[in-house]
């Protein structure tokens, strides 16, 4: 039998809903398209931006970001909903090191089997531009190929209306699932 894993990019508080810290439009409805599939897989790993207050990527501290997704606040919350759907999940924490920006949830490249042994691969989140792209980049290098790797398109939140993230699944060789 043939095993799926949902990979589910920061689909949190602060990017998610209209009063988070760094909202990106249409973020609000990508968890109910998260559901509309989450039973079709086997696994599902959800990443999370859990930065410390002193994170380089806030304008504070010299980065371009407001501050956003501060660990052990309500602005790192995943939807509750999603977690009670999945059968069998894990979290993946991103972006705690002060000195390093990380958009990408699997950036220091350690195998993580409910991706590398999945006969598919599916990713959505928010933002397609940034964290989701990035996250399939390191999804591609960590697998040694695109092969089975998927972007849930309708399942994904962007800056830019998709413009970065269509550039990104060319370049990796990904297909829309």
């Amino acid at each position: 039998m043939a095993m799926k894993t949902l990979v589910v990019v920061d689909v949190q508080y602060d990017f998610a809903s209209p009063n988070g810290a760094l909202y990106v439009k249409g973020g609000e409805k990508i968890a109910d398209k998260v559901l509309e599939v989450i039973d079709q897989f086997d696994k599902v790993v959800f990443t999370m931006d859990f930065h410390p207050i002193n994170h380089c990527s806030f304008k504070e501290n010299g980065g371009i970001w407001p501050v956003h997704c501060v660990a052990y606040t309500a602005g790192t919350a995943l939807p509750m909903e999603l977690l009670r759907a999945a059968r069998s999940y894990e979290v993946a924490l991103k972006g705690q090191s002060p000195e390093r920006e990380e958009y990408g949830g699997f950036a220091d490249g350690k195998p993580v089997a409910s991706i590398t042994e999945a006969d598919e691969v599916v990713v959505c989140g928010i933002a397609g531009d940034y964290c989701v792209g990035e996250t399939l980049r390191n999804i591609v290098k960590m697998r040694g190929s695109s092969e089975g790797v998927k972007a849930y398109w309708d399942g994904t939140a962007f800056f830019d209306g998709g413009i970065r993230y269509s550039e990104i699944l060319a370049e990796l060789g990904v297909e829309r699932w």
